[in-house]
């Protein structure tokens, strides 16, 4: 449970750095598509090194997602409905937190924990497929550079602190 949120801390400013130049769209789409098939992957699991690397992978795309999901709210919308998109998408996570964990409990509880993650890999694998077919593409604008990480944790206190 605790390895996801670890490597999405780490793995926020790492992918964000490393994808700089990517359309956004794709990056996207491949966090998306890993984080269905590394759920998809603990369901079939064997082994719990299995299960273990699955969830780090998972950890990496909730990283990615977050670190690039809001900045794209600005680029898709008209600048009069950014804060709306803005709120869609973060409320969307929200209500994924709250409805879905409960959900995935219960579905843990009636099939087992299989089931719950092959669920969330296919929800994945569905997003991919929208994201695909729905979402325009999004050329990166600007990036940064992983020698500047460092300045960027030095002086934005709002950052360290988060």
């Amino acid at each position: 449970v605790t390895v996801p949120g670890l490597v999405a801390a780490v793995s926020a400013p790492l992918v964000t750095v490393a994808t700089g130049r990517i359309d956004r769209r794709i990056v996207l789409v491949v966090l998306i598509g890993l984080m269905g098939a590394a759920n998809l992957a603990s369901a079939f699991a064997t082994s719990f090194t299995v299960v273990l690397i699955a969830r780090f992978l998972i950890g990496v795309s909730v990283g990615g997602f977050w670190s690039i999901a809001g900045g794209i709210a600005l680029r898709l919308v008209p600048a009069r409905h950014v804060a709306r998109a803005t709120a869609v998408i973060f409320g969307g996570v929200e209500t994924a937190s709250v409805l879905g964990v409960p959900l995935g409990t219960f579905i843990g509880d009636l099939s087992g924990w299989r089931t719950a993650f092959g669920a969330v890999g296919v929800l994945g694998l569905v997003s991919l497929v929208c994201l695909l077919f729905l979402m325009p593409k999004v050329p990166a604008e600007q990036s940064i550079s992983f020698s500047a990480l460092p300045k960027v944790f030095r002086t934005n206190v709002g950052l360290r602190i988060g």
